[in-house]
């Protein structure tokens, strides 16, 4: 019930930054995550995929950026060379297509601003089990 992993070494990750079970993470291209972030479970992010418009369906991707103090609820599925702002909130199921602002709450598929959180972030994340176990 761990997170898996496709090569871990290109994983960059903050302080108190938590990766919840079940989370699938394609660092073939790249993550970047922040401080302070919160991955829920079953979340999958992706850095490959291919391109469905060539003929021979060649690889395409980039590198996932995620800021600092974002909140990741369950099931969300974060697609190749997709940024993250700081303080941005993706609710469950979310498919994100697109970059995210700071302060930003999207919600849908595909991710769509619903809201804004505009709030002095004031907690820190110091929960004692990490990587899903």
């Amino acid at each position: 019930n761990g997170v898996r992993f496709v090569l871990p070494t290109r994983l960059e990750i903050g302080n108190n930054t938590t990766i919840n079970s079940k989370a699938f993470l394609d660092t073939r291209k790249g993550i970047k995550i922040g401080n302070n972030t919160m991955i829920g479970r079953e979340v999958q992010i992706y850095t490959l995929t291919h391109d469905i418009y060539d003929p021979y369906f060649k690889a395409i991707g980039d590198k996932v950026v995620i800021g600092d103090n974002v909140v990741i609820f369950p099931s969300v599925k974060i697609m190749p060379g997709v940024k993250i702002g700081n303080n941005v909130v993706i609710y469950p199921g979310s498919i994100v297509t697109k970059n995210i602002e700071n302060n930003v709450i999207v919600a849908g598929m595909p991710a769509k601003k619903v809201g804004m959180r505009d709030i002095e972030i004031k907690y820190k994340l110091e929960y004692k089990m990490f990587w899903g176990t």
